[in-house]
């Protein structure tokens, strides 16, 4: 990855979601945006406007969408 490039995940898994906040915290990387519900969390990321085949198949079925963005620069 380009130095300074950022990561955008979007994920129907709380667990997932949890253990990749655990990883940013564990390894110092920096935390731009977190959000355990990204449709009912009033954010102004683009990210919204953008869904997959999958992510509005979970959302028709009710299920929340999490959202991290985070960069591998390293903070420690």
């Amino acid at each position: 990855m380009k130095p300074g490039g950022v990561i955008y995940l979007k994920t129907d898994s709380a667990e997932y979601y949890d253990f990749t906040l655990r990883i940013i915290s564990e390894n110092g990387f920096l935390l731009g945006y977190k959000t355990d519900d990204l449709y009912h969390s009033g954010t102004s990321e683009d990210v919204v406007n953008y869904q997959t085949y999958y992510e509005n198949r979970w959302l028709g079925m009710g299920k929340k969408i999490c959202y991290l963005r985070f960069s591998f620069q390293n903070t420690k």
